[in-house]
């Protein structure tokens, strides 16, 4: 009997690691968004041929790499490559060992950030907290975006009055690009992928446009990153009229976990981001951090204090001053400033309850809140009997909507999500030239960024790097690279060859000087890439 236990056990341990490498494979190749059959073999002789000694050193690597001991996942990463000469297992461990090294190339450029407020939400509605227009949100499945995605693209962002609009939805492969439309006198343009040099062979979800329409935040699962979603932002460039290469926000705001939806408040007081690190899978955090016009980065190699900015802890529960951030954009006369001063005071009384109600005589609070509520319902009947012309349902709203987050010091007000909606989108026509004049129509639409121009040439330059052991960079190779550029460092995989390339760099000066610190490091296999765009020049 015993003996039966024993293997029932051993059994069961086999399946908690073989569960956990799914995991990872999901993580790093997308298997189960692939549904060729090809790509589900290739997930069968993997699991087939991988011991279960391999599983565990996974599982530990991945563990190391989440706890944010990038050195000591890279370590065993590269003790995993140089004992196996398996291929499929040999590619895994190459994976692995990308997101360690970035992960570890981005602690040299870490960012401190003063923490304001942290909120755990339901994933399913945690967007509707964000300080952001009533009625902006969209649920998914609609016109534009036709499916929901493991759980996290379940809106669509429309605020109302805007004439351009930035999606995420899937394209002919499954994945999950970003798309754009414009609305050009009475119909919106035909969704247009955005510029490729912000898409990939990944998911990118989420994106937002700042209000000066100049910068576009995103999160991807498929760019430069430490694992699972890190978020990114791309800048527009009015001389290329074109989106630039998408940069990381590096470290706290892109972790090993899912971390998207960055948002920067009108006001510019606050950035906000929402990630699962430290939740359950039905539930992510949002965290709200005071902007930083001028941040300041710096190395940070140990491990227990990168630990300690990820989880993003506020320092301080003093009362915050958010209220521009979260105030509706109702005009207020007189009589709706009374109706929004009570309120105030109805939601002061409600957030005092919730906050001190160990600390104070509940019944004589919740005396006050139940007057405060039939004042503010007295209001409501003078205003129907009145004749007044305002949209009272958006006043009732106000007031009753779900308040989270008091012992913060940030109140996190629960907004109503947009009913469905149409757009009429322009069909494209069948004649060719009926559809270039469509098209020269659509570019003079095109908003005041986009001005009438001529097609121009213009050289860009990449360094690409076949690492010496063709697999992985050293940590000694990024180090020289970091010494030169921030920019972001990709790795590429080509029938079978590992490439890494940084760009896109206006001239190759810059390329030489990290060419020559790669060669003091032993890294010979350097070239580089010349890559023509035609633009759109005054």
């Amino acid at each position: 009997m015993s003996k039966i236990v024993c293997k029932f056990s051993i059994f069961l341990i086999e399946i908690k690691f073989l569960s956990k490498y799914f995991v990872f494979l999901r993580l790093h190749f997308n298997i189960i968004r692939m549904k060729t059959f090809a790509k589900v073999l290739s997930l069968v002789i993997i699991l087939a041929l991988c011991p279960i000694a391999g599983l565990r050193a996974q599982n530990k690597a991945d563990s190391l790499r989440k706890a944010y001991d990038f050195a000591g996942a890279v370590d065993l990463c590269g003790q995993m490559i140089s004992s196996t000469e398996d291929s499929l297992e040999r590619e895994m461990w190459d994976a692995s060992m990308v997101l360690a090294q970035n992960g570890l190339s981005m602690t040299e450029f870490c960012l401190d950030p003063e923490v304001v407020a942290k909120v755990r939400l339901p994933i399913k509605d945690f967007h509707l907290f964000y300080p952001m227009q009533a009625g902006s949100w969209y649920p998914v499945p609609n016109q534009l975006d036709s499916s929901e995605f493991d759980g996290f693209a379940q809106a669509l962002y429309f605020p109302r009055g805007a004439d351009e609009i930035y999606f995420s939805a899937p394209d002919s492969s499954g994945f999950r690009n970003i798309y754009q439309t414009q609305y050009l006198d009475s119909l919106w343009s035909v969704p247009e992928s955005v510029y490729d040099m912000i898409t990939s062979q990944s998911n990118e979800i989420y994106p937002l446009l700042s209000p000066d329409g100049q910068t576009l935040f995103f999160a991807s699962d498929g760019l430069y990153g430490m694992g699972g979603y890190d978020i990114y932002s791309t800048t527009w460039n009015p001389d290329t009229e074109s989106w630039e290469m998408p940069v990381n926000l590096g470290f706290p705001f892109s972790s090993p976990y899912d971390d998207f939806l960055f948002y920067n408040t009108p006001d510019g007081k606050y950035s906000i981001f929402a990630s699962n690190r430290e939740t359950s899978r039905d539930s992510v955090n949002i965290y709200v951090l005071a902007y930083d016009s001028n941040p300041i980065r710096r190395a940070i190699n140990d491990t227990d204090r990168l630990r300690e900015i990820a989880s993003l802890n506020p320092k301080t529960s003093a009362k915050i001053d958010n209220t521009s951030a979260v105030r509706s954009s109702l005009v207020e006369n007189s009589e709706v400033q009374k109706y929004s001063l009570q309120a105030d005071l109805v939601k002061s009384l409600r957030d005092s309850l919730y906050r001190f109600h160990d600390q104070i005589d509940v019944a004589e609070l919740q005396g006050r809140l139940n007057e405060a509520i039939r004042t503010l319902q007295r209001l409501e009947m003078d205003f129907l009997s009145s004749g007044l012309s305002f949209d009272l349902s958006a006043l009732q709203k106000e007031s009753q909507r779900q308040v989270v987050g008091v012992k913060s010091g940030f109140t996190f007000s629960k907004n109503e999500p947009g009913s469905e909606f149409h757009l009429d989108i322009e069909q494209p026509e069948p004649s060719e030239e009926d559809a270039a004049a469509a098209a020269a129509a659509a570019r003079q639409k095109q908003n005041a960024r986009r001005s009438k121009a001529k097609p121009v040439e213009i050289t860009r330059y990449n360094l690409v790097i076949t690492p010496a052991n063709g697999r992985a960079l050293s940590s000694a190779a990024i180090s020289a690279i970091r010494s030169c550029t921030s920019k972001d460092i990709i790795r590429h995989l080509d029938n079978g060859v590992v490439t890494f390339r940084i760009g896109q760099f206006d001239t190759p000066d810059p390329i030489h000087i990290i060419i020559e610190q790669l060669a003091r490091n032993g890294e010979q296999n350097c070239t580089i890439q010349e890559e023509t765009i035609t633009v759109q020049q005054p």
